[in-house]
């Protein structure tokens, strides 16, 4: 209602109508688009008060229902009654909002939120019932439940959060969380959720805390993976990696504790040199020689030559000492050529890596009574050989291997014919590698962006961040901090059973409830402003 304005009033003092300058004006049907776009905010703000009021208000909202109650009887009785005027309250408060054209075009222009919840209310409740009746009327209520449910605010808003609680139907996520690896919630949820997450990134302060989310995830995706080559040994990332970082340190420190387990081993096998391990040593040259130019491959022989062959003479045992020797100067080798930035250099360091392979294949069959452990030994090695060669992609970055340098080595480590395992989804530490690039995979462009510069209107005005806007960034930052992300997560990935019952039941009976508690606060709030 227009409120009393003295400056009016004495410019047209002469002609003034009090009356006619409180009555509210006519507004035309082309403005009511417009001002229900400028009201929406202040709508939805209301509607969740009045929402949430029956909750934290319940004795005054059972008075002012129970005087309701009470006026609707004495309607019925001849004479003036003393809460009849709780009833009048009611239908006086529907007549201004819908009592007529002008009184609709008001509400719709002012409280847009509270004539859908209104509409959603008649629609939804009368259709319920009403959809059950045979025949045309029956089709008719349906359509009618439909529409309500479709203009429903707290309908759209429970489905949605209801949604998320009930769980991502992520598998991918599930088994990495069953790894280590707690993913963000926009990478669980994928889609427009990851998109958006994406864009947020590059907002200052926000930014920053859902960059540390990601990179944290990736930090555990490398200690899984290192987790992959070490529990083979009985060892793990997090009962033996103390203070040592992923990167260049922990690659290192998987390969010394696969190292000491097979020298551990060493002083109690002998080794015995036959067809197969010469065999597997000629194999281990024949992969690389169409890849590799003469000059390296020449390298490659002499090496294979002076450190390998000279030192095995048929028929005659090795100890294991001689073959820590072996080994070790093999291992050096490997090392170095692997990490030279030519390709013929990492040719070769492969192709003497497959040599100590064979070495310890033929190991296994000399010594039967040491064989489960020395198998194990070589699964810790074979998945080690992946990890190595996504460090080696990586380079100096301290934030170790990405999703996709480690799904490149699996590829490019896989020996079968023609990559046949890596094709058919069963190359070794395939599924870890995928897995993460299906939740993990892509990163924003470094160059600006449609979504990002929008956040940064909203966010940022005049070079100065609004208060608002500081808010939800610390709020929204929080889900980022370890324990926050873990929980989120665990909730998003259905790991909590009632925490997913309860999604359920939001989606299923939140849009009911929350018309229902919208409608009595609403209705609350007239009926008290009768005892004022």
């Amino acid at each position: 209602m227009a409120k009393f304005d003295p400056d009016e009033y004495l410019k047209n003092k002469n002609g003034f109508d009090p009356d006619a300058y409180l009555k509210p004006k006519n507004i035309s049907v082309l403005d009511v688009p417009g001002m229900a776009y400028d009201n929406f905010t202040k709508s939805a703000r209301q509607a969740g008060t009045d929402t949430i009021q029956p909750f934290l208000s319940p004795v005054e909202t059972a008075k002012s229902f129970g005087n309701l109650a009470l006026g609707a009887v004495q309607k019925l009785i001849p004479g003036e009654q003393s809460s009849e005027k709780y009833a009048n309250a009611v239908g006086e408060h529907f007549a201004k909002r819908y009592g007529g054209w002008e009184e609709f075009k008001r509400t719709a222009a002012t409280d847009p939120v509270g004539l859908l919840l209104d509409a959603s209310s008649v629609f939804s409740g009368g259709g319920t019932l009403a959809a059950r009746v045979p025949g045309m009327v029956g089709q008719i209520a349906r359509g009618a439940r439909t529409v309500g449910n479709a203009v429903d605010p707290i309908n759209i808003a429970a489905k949605g959060v209801g949604s998320v609680l009930k769980g991502s139907q992520n598998q991918a996520a599930k088994r990495l969380m069953d790894q280590g690896v707690t993913p963000t919630a926009g990478q669980i949820l994928g889609g427009g959720f990851k998109k958006a997450e994406d864009a947020l990134e590059s907002i200052w302060g926000l930014g920053s805390a859902i960059g540390a989310g990601r990179q944290r995830a990736n930090t555990q995706l490398n200690k899984a993976a290192y987790n992959r080559a070490l529990n083979p040994i009985g060892k793990s990332v997090k009962k033996d990696m103390v203070d040592v970082e992923v990167g260049s340190d922990g690659i290192a420190f998987v390969s010394d504790a696969l190292s000491d387990a097979y020298e551990a081993l060493l002083p109690k096998v002998r080794l015995l040199p036959d067809d197969d391990l010469i065999g597997d040593i000629a194999g281990a040259l024949d992969n690389v020689k169409t890849s590799i130019d003469p000059k390296a491959f020449k390298t490659l022989e002499n090496i294979i030559d002076n450190k390998v062959l000279s030192k095995l003479n048929s028929g005659e045992t090795i100890t294991g000492k001689q073959l820590k020797i072996i080994q070790s100067e093999l291992d050096t080798l490997s090392s170095k050529y692997k990490g030279s930035s030519m390709t013929a250099d990492q040719l070769i360091g492969e192709a003497l890596f497959d040599v100590q392979s064979a070495f310890r294949k033929s190991l296994i069959k000399s010594n039967p009574k040491f064989a489960s452990d020395l198998k194990n030994i070589d699964t810790g090695y074979a998945n080690y050989a992946r990890l190595r060669n996504a460090g080696i992609a990586a380079g100096a970055d301290l934030e170790g291997f990405t999703p996709a340098q480690l799904r490149a080595a699996v590829k490019a480590t896989d020996k079968s014919l023609k990559k046949g395992d890596f094709s058919r989804g069963r190359a070794l530490m395939q599924d870890l590698s995928q897995d993460a690039g299906k939740v993990m995979g892509g990163k924003l462009p470094t160059s600006g962006s449609i979504e990002r510069g929008i956040l940064a209107s909203l966010l940022y005005g005049a070079n100065q961040i609004s208060p608002t806007a500081a808010g939800l960034m610390a709020a929204g930052s929080s889900a980022y901090l370890p324990g926050a992300q873990r929980v989120l997560a665990n909730i998003l990935t259905k790991r909590y059973k009632p925490v997913s019952a309860v999604g359920r039941g939001i989606k299923k009976y939140g849009p009911t409830a929350g018309r229902s508690s919208f409608q009595a606060g609403r209705l609350s709030n007239a009926l008290q402003e009768q005892d004022n």
